[in-house]
């Protein structure tokens, strides 16, 4: 047959092992071999490599006891691991994501087996393991939920479709056949049907005589599943709509005589799913009990009513229904990217909608579908194929419906964002290996020794197909998401501050500062919605050291949610306030020590920063910060302040030019010209030319501006310097007797910094750590 769903535990368990074990560490291997590129002292601080992922921080910080996920499963798997080991939780966390990414691979295997083609699950896990979309989110240093938000539900649904099996039509097509072509009480013979399925010869809901403690499994299951939905929340909206998806097939697809207790199996994963610990207790309880009655009583019990009443009573009791229209819901719209939040605060004269966070949010950003495909496998037209053979295991197998919404939801990244991707590599690897599988199948035929061969042939084709992923991830480049400078001044800095203090960074290093320094931030992975980001971003924008400070300060005072008090004023009062923050001292009196973090990863980020700062309540928009990247060569004309690219003949008038290096620092102005302003980081050759908004921003300022500049120092304390990486001030409290000084852009002359104009020269390439005393003309 080619259609085979034969798949004893007692016959393939040496077979299944090896292949899992195999899959797993392919999907290991591979992305260890980024290691290398890791080990550089660049991407290591303290002892420890520094994380590919922000989020990866929140889980660190929580095993080290620190912030709200410090019992969460993800920081006492980091904790646990960390004592039985003697491992540094850093060093953990950046390692385990090969380890579960080998797992998802090992976990497509394992569903290939349920659906009866062990062999094709050596090319449907190797896909699983290494489609691009999961690679991506399952790299070293990528310690997420991603890491088993994708594994967790492969393995729940897996365990569901063993418990299934024998209880299900064999396909969809016999079982529509068997339903309008009937003699005598049987389907028509057909040349499609499975030698090795059950005939249904019960009578309609006839009880059936499933094993005695049936009830256990799905029991187990559920609580399964309740667990995993600690690791996310989202695991239970899959739950959710697990639970339909298992009354669709008991209904639809389940066998006569067997769908009154594949009712009660329902109802004992819903319990333990959606009641947690006490609800599996429960649950597994009533499946002991059930299995201890006698036969004739249980076979009642099993009854199509008795199940359809306990299955009812639990969906009622705990909201099901409800919820998974609620959670879906939130669940979109997380994923949505207005421009403005959808909840406003409302004031007595005006509302107050502030920024939405998803239009900024990298793994949001909309992906086309071509490159959805490409996210499944690097050859977009093999996952064109195997989406075609997933969707002919559906109609073969009834339980692979399981895998439908993974398909689905990684379909919908080309509205909901790229992370969506990561989800359907296992359904389109099982369609491929299948599809591989069949034709072996056919054209081998059933001879003993087929199996052999194919195995071997599905083998060569799992290397084959794994090449193209593999030849892409050896062009990756490690991605630190700070730098070791940025981790070091957090670790300096939480050894001197009072750990009271609240630090001010872009939300996307809250989640480092929590692990490095050990103090609270303002805003972080968790707390950047709209009124966070419109805050935040407003103070590293303005270019007004007094209202930036006091903005802070004010926020600080106010539990920091300074928009309560926003809410009460409406929104012509707010305008007024935050504009008065920039021109009267309030003298106002935080009840913790606060610091600002200046780096110069800010920069690449200023378009988004300023976007936020310059929010417009009325017309819902701000204005992004005009930010380049200078990656070509080019010379500079100190003379005329003009840069030319080497391809370019014209030249471009700059306004100003600064060069950055460890050993000092170099500036021109030139208040004749108009064009962009220069930063020119010689230690990291990084080059960025800046307009206005993003140059004279707080965020640029207190990266750049000579220390003790007098203007600045006036209300923040520089307290850390690593120039020209990162800079940390602390807000000082402005005395009452202190006079206000005239707030100016903090843009310094060339005579202020002692610097004199030099001769029009080209500029010559520089190495990190050499003295700059002209720009570098280098290529990024």
């Amino acid at each position: 047959m080619i259609f085979s769903r034969e798949h004893s535990i007692r016959r393939d368990w040496k077979a299944l092992i090896v292949t899992c074990v195999i899959v797993m560490l392919a999907g290991m291997a591979v992305r260890m071999q980024e290691l290398p590129e890791w080990n550089q002292p660049a991407y290591r601080v303290a002892g420890e490599f520094i994380m590919g992922t922000h989020d990866a921080y929140h889980w660190l910080a929580g095993a080290m006891g620190f912030g709200s996920a410090a019992d969460a499963p993800p920081s006492e798997l980091l904790r646990a691991l960390s004592h039985m080991t003697g491992i540094s939780v850093g060093n953990l966390g950046f390692f385990l994501p090969a380890i579960f990414g080998g797992l998802v691979g090992a976990a497509t295997v394992l569903w290939a087996w349920a659906l009866g083609g062990l062999e094709a699950g050596l090319v449907a896990g190797v896909i699983a393991t290494l489609a691009p979309g999961y690679y991506y989110r399952s790299r070293l240093g990528y310690y997420d939920t991603d890491i088993v938000t994708l594994l967790f539900p492969l393995l729940l649904t897996f365990g569901l479709a063993i418990w299934l099996d024998g209880s299900l039509c064999d396909s969809w097509i016999n079982r529509f056949r068997s339903a309008f072509s009937k003699k005598n009480g049987k389907a028509v013979a057909d040349a499609t049907k499975d030698e090795g399925a059950e005939e249904e010869t019960a009578a309609p809901d006839e009880p059936g005589e499933p094993r005695r403690f049936f009830l256990i499994w799905p029991a187990l299951l559920g609580g399964f599943g309740s667990w995993a939905a600690l690791w996310h929340g989202y695991m239970l909206t899959f739950l959710q709509l697990t639970v339909f998806m298992l009354l669709f097939l008991v209904f639809v697809a389940g066998k006569r005589g067997r769908r009154g207790a594949l009712l009660w199996g329902v109802a004992a994963f819903a319990a333990a799913g959606f009641w947690g610990l006490y609800g599996t207790l429960g649950a597994v309880v009533a499946a002991l009990l059930a299995g201890a009655l006698p036969k004739n009583i249980r076979v009642k019990v099993y009854s199509l009513a008795p199940g359809l009443l306990a299955a009812a009573i639990v969906l009622v009791a705990s909201g099901a229904a409800e919820s998974i229209v609620v959670g879906g819901s939130k669940f979109l719209a997380s994923y949505i990217k207005p421009v403005a939040q959808q909840t406003a605060f409302r004031g007595d004269t005006g509302e107050l909608v502030f920024p939405g966070i998803g239009q900024s949010v990298i793994e949001a950003q909309n992906l086309p579908l071509a490159e959805v495909f490409d996210r499944f496998h690097p050859w977009g037209w093999l996952s064109l194929a195997g989406i075609g053979g997933f969707f002919m295991l559906l109609v073969l197998r009834p339980s692979a419906l399981f895998l439908l919404p993974f398909l689905a939801i990684a379909l919908s990244a080309v509205k909901l964002g790229t992370r969506m991707a990561m989800f359907g590599a296992p359904a389109v690897g099982l369609g491929l290996g299948f599809l591989f599988l069949w034709i072996g199948r056919a054209v081998l035929g059933g001879q003993s020794w087929s199996r052999y061969v194919l195995t071997f042939i599905l083998g060569a084709l799992a290397l084959g197909v794994a090449l193209p992923g593999v030849s892409l991830f050896l062009t990756l480049p490690p991605t630190p998401v700070l730098s070791r400078h940025h981790a070091q001044a957090l670790i300096d800095l939480g050894k001197e501050a009072d750990k009271s203090s609240e630090v001010w960074t872009w939300w996307d290093w809250g989640y480092a500062t929590h692990y490095y320094a050990g103090l609270q931030s303002f805003a972080d992975g968790g707390r950047h919605y709209g009124e966070h980001v419109f805050t935040l971003g407003l103070a590293l924008t303005t270019p007004s050291p007094m209202q930036s400070a006091q903005l802070i300060q004010y926020s600080a005072e106010h539990n920091e949610e300074p928009w309560t008090e926003w809410e009460k004023m409406g929104l012509d009062k707010t305008r007024d306030f935050l504009r008065s923050l920039g021109t009267e001292d309030l003298h106002l009196k935080p009840p913790m020590p606060l610091y600002v973090v200046a780096t110069f990863e800010n920069i690449r980020l200023s378009p988004w920063i300023c976007y936020y700062g310059t929010w417009d309540f009325e017309k819902e928009q701000g204005v992004h910060a005009r930010v380049a990247s200078i990656r070509e060569s080019f010379n500079l004309d100190w003379e005329k302040g003009t840069m030319t690219f080497q391809d370019e003949k014209e030249p471009i008038e700059v306004k100003s030019i600064h060069v950055l290096s460890s050993q000092g620092r170099k500036d021109r102005h030139y208040d004749k010209n108009t064009g962009p302003n220069l930063i020119l980081n010689s230690e990291s050759r990084r080059y960025y030319a800046l307009d206005d908004l993003a140059f004279q921003s707080m965020l640029t300022q207190l990266l750049i501006a000579p220390k003790e500049f007098e203007r600045l120092d006036r209300y923040f304390e520089l307290v850390y310097d690593d120039f020209p990486w990162v800079r940390v001030y602390k807000v000082r409290e402005v005395p009452k007797d202190a006079p206000a000084k005239p707030q100016t852009p903090a843009v310094e002359s060339p005579e202020a910094n002692g610097t004199a104009a030099n001769a029009t020269q080209p500029t010559n390439g520089t190495e990190p750590g050499e003295n700059t005393t002209q720009p570098a003309n280098t290529t990024q």
